[in-house]
């Protein structure tokens, strides 16, 4: 995930020189903001503020300069009871998601959710169900209000 404060800017700045853009940009960017905004940002190399960015997909949210690394911590505590084997097993799979035809990204979930389907993680929250308990991992509840 990728936060920004509204003081941030970002920018393929290579094209002022001459250059191309590194560090993957040829491969992040389109994915991130789809192939025509990547263009337009690569050939224009204009800065984008934080508040476009968040708008265009560059990046998740905005967190205030003062609590920045406090949003972000509790950004992510929110996850501390999620299941690592499917948080895990999905970020692979997402990752590979552009590179990969359909057919593929079918077999890819059908094998992880046989895996996922199988942990103790699983098994407790099927039961808690089934005790009418509160799941464990409710998004909506851990984000305190809050519109991420």
């Amino acid at each position: 995930f990728v936060f920004a404060t509204p003081s941030g800017m970002f920018m393929q700045a290579f094209g002022r020189i001459g250059a191309v853009p590194d560090w993957g940009g040829f491969y992040i960017l389109p994915r991130l903001v789809g192939l025509q905004r990547a263009k337009e940002l690569v050939y224009s190399a204009r800065k984008v503020g934080a508040e476009e960015a968040k708008e265009i997909g560059l990046i998740l949210d905005l967190v205030s300069q003062e609590n920045a690394m406090e949003e972000v911590r509790e950004f992510a505590g929110r996850f501390r009871h999620a299941s690592t084997a499917a948080i895990g097993m999905s970020k692979n799979i997402l990752n590979q998601s552009h590179n990969l035809d359909h057919r593929t990204l079918l077999e890819l979930e059908a094998d992880a959710q046989g895996m996922a389907l199988v942990t103790p993680y699983h098994k407790a929250a099927v039961q808690r169900f089934k005790d009418k308990e509160p799941s464990r991992y409710d998004w909506e509840k851990l984000r305190g209000g809050k519109d991420r």
